[in-house]
């Protein structure tokens, strides 16, 4: 945590003494807590910081910087960037954007970078509050090397939303996996947030912002809402069932072509290795019961909710979770 200098003046000593407040209270010790500190409480604290006036730019003045970037990332009704604005990007010192990597080869992010991934955040939850058009091009680079999708429109930054189906959650890990509806596999973690059944639990269909590093296989995501009619904004698929056993419990399908007489493969975007083209899979009398539907006839036409799984093999074919 940055320290105030030996020489403060008594406003800059206040100012240091709400920095450990807030960094004390932002501080997440374990998998089971949640930020000491409310939000209503770290916002007071930097209503009062501000009206201390102090010397900026300052270590000071960056070290509050730091505290309220961790507060856009922890909670989701604090305004930053009406913040960023009256702290005064011009403020930005050069020791801001330098990376600190230790002994042992560690690597920290600096402060410009973890206020550009704020800024992203930020951005997907309030669309409409926008840095000027200058500022945001100097984030820009920072978003999109990590790996932030962003689309501009007017000369204003948007962050790419997704949809997707929470698959799977991981309570030992805290992971909610989830899939879009181009395969592909986002994991959202929860260590720093409150437990899975808080945010979404399986079967949720979630609004989320992907973020997908050029460097990494990895892709994260930060679940922005669940929805309540999730399958239809995440896209059923046309198939028909070729054969039912209604012993075994479970009957095959076949994606239908399409209004040019197509059939469309379920691929995964961007996958880096090759995989047959999947058009066919199975759907089980476990979907059916947990559906409280019958299992469908050889003859019938559905429309599916489907995406690739990686299976056991290693193999990925189509699961469905959903049908009608």
């Amino acid at each position: 945590m940055e320290k105030k200098t030996s020489h403060s003046t008594p406003q800059e000593s206040m100012g240091w003494e709400i920095v450990k407040q807030l960094n004390d209270g932002l501080t997440v010790t374990g998998y089971n807590t949640l930020p000491i500190i409310s939000s209503i409480n770290a916002r007071k604290m930097l209503a009062d910081y501000f009206r201390l006036n102090v010397t900026k730019p300052s270590k000071l003045h960056s070290a509050i910087l730091s505290c309220a970037t961790k507060m856009a990332l922890f909670f989701p009704d604090f305004r930053y960037v009406p913040f960023l604005e009256m702290w005064g990007l011009q403020n930005l010192r050069p020791e801001d954007s330098e990376v600190k990597v230790t002994n042992d080869g560690k690597r920290f992010h600096s402060l410009s970078e973890r206020m550009a991934v704020a800024y992203a955040y930020s951005l997907a939850f309030r669309p409409d509050e926008h840095l000027s058009q200058r500022e945001e091009q100097l984030l820009k680079p920072v978003l999109l090397q990590k790996g932030y999708g962003i689309t501009e429109k007017d000369g204003k930054l948007a962050i790419t939303v997704a949809v997707g189906y929470v698959e799977h959650i991981d309570t030992v890990h805290r992971h909610i996996h989830i899939y879009d509806n181009e395969s592909r596999h986002f994991v959202h973690s929860y260590a720093n947030g409150t437990n899975a059944n808080g945010i979404a639990g399986v079967g949720a269909y979630v609004r989320f912002m992907p973020v997908i590093p050029h460097d990494s296989s990895f892709k994260s995501a930060v679940i922005l809402s669940v929805l309540e009619d999730g399958a239809e904004a995440f896209g059923y698929r046309n198939a028909t069932v070729t054969y039912s056993n209604q012993e075994q419990g479970y009957c095959a399908w076949e994606l239908l072509p399409d209004a040019d007489g197509k059939v469309l493969p379920i691929v995964e975007t961007g996958a880096s290795e090759q995989q047959e083209p999947c058009t066919k899979g199975y759907i089980n009398k476990t979907l059916c019961d947990s559906l409280n539907r019958p299992m469908p006839k050889k003859g019938d036409n559905l429309q599916i909710v489907t995406f690739l799984k990686r299976g056991r093999d290693m193999k990925k074919r189509p699961v469905v979770v959903f049908y009608r």
